[in-house]
C-alpha cells in the first residue's frame, strides 16, 4: 500500500509537465523556444510570409538573415519567422533556440543557438 501513496502524487507532477510544451522543451531560455529550422529565407521572402510579426520593420535587421521555423504544439505546429544574427550558421534541417518565442511588441524572434546540426 506504500507505493501507492506516492503514485498519485508522481501522476500529478507528471500531467502538469505534459500540460505546457515549454517545460518539455528544456534547453531554451525563459523566454525561448526550441524549434526545427524548415527554410532560410532572405529578407524580401521573409517580409511576405512574416504576418503574425507584420509592424516589425525588416530592414532594421542589417544582414537580411531570416529562417521559417517550426515548433509541434501537440496536434498543430506553430510556423514563425527568426532573425539570424551575424556570424551564425543556420542551415534547414537545424534544432535552434529562439528568443522570444513568438513575435511581440514589434520584436521579432532571433535565433540565439544551435543546438543540432
Amino acid at each position: 500500500m506504500k507505493h501507492l501513496s506516492i503514485l498519485g502524487p508522481l501522476l500529478a507532477m507528471a500531467a502538469v509537465s505534459l500540460g505546457g510544451c515549454s517545460v518539455l522543451a528544456g534547453r531554451a531560455g525563459e523566454n525561448g523556444s526550441e524549434v526545427w529550422v524548415t527554410s532560410v529565407l532572405d529578407a524580401g521572402e521573409a517580409r511576405r510570409l512574416q504576418s503574425g510579426c507584420a509592424g516589425v520593420d525588416l530592414s532594421a535587421y542589417a544582414n537580411g538573415r531570416f529562417v521559417q521555423v517550426r515548433e509541434p504544439h501537440g496536434r498543430r505546429t506553430v510556423t514563425v519567422i527568426a532573425h539570424v544574427p551575424q556570424g551564425l550558421q543556420v542551415q534547414a534541417g537545424d534544432e535552434v533556440e529562439i528568443v522570444p518565442a513568438r513575435c511581440s511588441n514589434g520584436v521579432m524572434p532571433e535565433v540565439k543557438q544551435v543546438f543540432r546540426e
